[in-house]
């Protein structure tokens, strides 16, 4: 899931300041229900100054940063009450405290077993679930933490896009510019008529799946700070952390946890051998010639059919998008092969155990 440890360094000086830009909208949405006209009058005259007219770049960016605050402030409201605020439709789950499990009751009148990596895999397809009372605190807290954290990373997304297409247009090339905009784009679309966007989101699911539902192995998915920019210029899809010389029933000690290494993935459905693949090495080669902040960055080709991704994709909109996502669609076999090459530079790929229990994992999904 989103977070925000990992740094990418701009090409360029930054055109707006976020965290001014933070407080100011926090002391406007304090302002909403107060009597107070000259406080009102003199942020409003604030805000016009340093972001100008509704239909300056600055001030869209400005008015992104006032909604994200909103969705601060009802994650900690969230967070005391136990349930996500937000105005989607929530799925309902039923939870047996004694066993731990969740169970969708579907439209067609059978129960699905739901892990809780498939609860917050599903963020990410736009799904919500309301979670039980009895639904230990720990992980529902986790949950809503992550339903708010993409929220906000969608509008930041918004906002680095316009930052960097407008605000700072005469200090990018033409084609990050129009990198830029499709990128926005298959965003607003939720990339649906892309099977690479497709298939990226599929694969980090099934290795957040892993890290949530299979937690012995230590594995760790993350995306990079300032996301869009991050993908774009940085080239890095997501961030792959795990333990080194990790054993089952692993302890985790002060000295391990400094034992740990962090992958950058660029990933691309573009074989080995074609010319498209050898573009993408080039741009590699260049981010990690700019970007000394990046040490590494890993090149993963996991070629897979456009109708393969989408057919998988529309089977699971058939199927009334039950929990889990269109990733469980895939056969667990051809799971465990797409996990080898992500982590061929690992010792769990090696890793013959780790392997069997994520083959027996996904079978279970797929009986489902």
């Amino acid at each position: 899931m989103p977070n925000f440890e990992q740094k990418t360094e701009l090409p360029v000086k930054q055109s707006f300041d976020y965290k001014e830009a933070a407080l100011l909208a926090q002391q406007k949405i304090e302002l909403e229900g107060s009597q107070d006209k000259q406080k009102k009058a003199q942020v409003k005259r604030e805000i016009k100054e340093k972001y100008g007219a509704e239909n300056q770049p600055k001030r869209r960016i400005f008015d992104l940063e006032i909604a994200k605050q909103r969705l601060e402030l009802e994650k900690a409201q969230a967070l005391a009450e136990g349930g996500i605020k937000l105005k989607v439709d929530k799925r309902q789950l039923d939870y047996d405290k004694y066993s731990q499990t969740f169970d969708y009751p579907t439209e067609k009148g059978f129960t699905q077993k739901v892990s809780q990596g498939d609860l917050m895999t599903d963020i990410n397809w736009g799904l919500y679930y309301e979670l039980a009372e009895e639904v230990p605190t720990e992980f529902k807290n986790d949950y809503i933490e992550a339903v708010y954290q993409a929220e906000i990373t969608k509008l930041h997304d918004q906002q680095l896009i316009i930052q960097r297409t407008e605000l700072e247009k005469e200090q990018i090339d033409e084609f990050l510019a129009e990198t830029y905009r499709k990128v926005g784009a298959a965003i607003e679309k939720g990339g649906e008529e892309s099977a690479g966007l497709l298939f990226e989101k599929m694969i980090k699911n099934i290795l957040s799946k892993i890290s949530f539902d299979l937690k012995k192995y230590g594995l760790k998915i993350e995306e990079p700070l300032d996301r869009v920019i991050g993908d774009v210029e940085g080239k890095i899809d997501f961030i792959i952390k795990h333990k080194k010389n990790r054993a089952v029933n692993f302890e985790e000690t002060a000295e391990a946890k400094g034992d740990e290494e962090t992958l950058n993935i660029q990933f691309t459905l573009k074989g080995y051998n074609t010319e498209e693949f050898e573009k993408k090495q080039r741009q590699v080669a260049r981010v990690l010639k700019k970007n000394h902040d990046i040490n590494d960055l890993i090149l993963i080709s996991v070629p897979v059919e456009h109708d393969v991704i989408f057919g998988n994709y529309k089977k699971w909109q058939r199927h009334d998008k039950l929990p889990g996502g269109p990733e469980n669609c895939f056969d667990a076999k051809v799971i465990v092969n797409f996990i080898k090459e992500i982590l061929k530079n690992t010792e769990l790929a090696k890793n013959e155990e780790f392997l069997d229990d994520v083959q027996k994992y996904f079978e279970i999904k797929r009986a489902n």
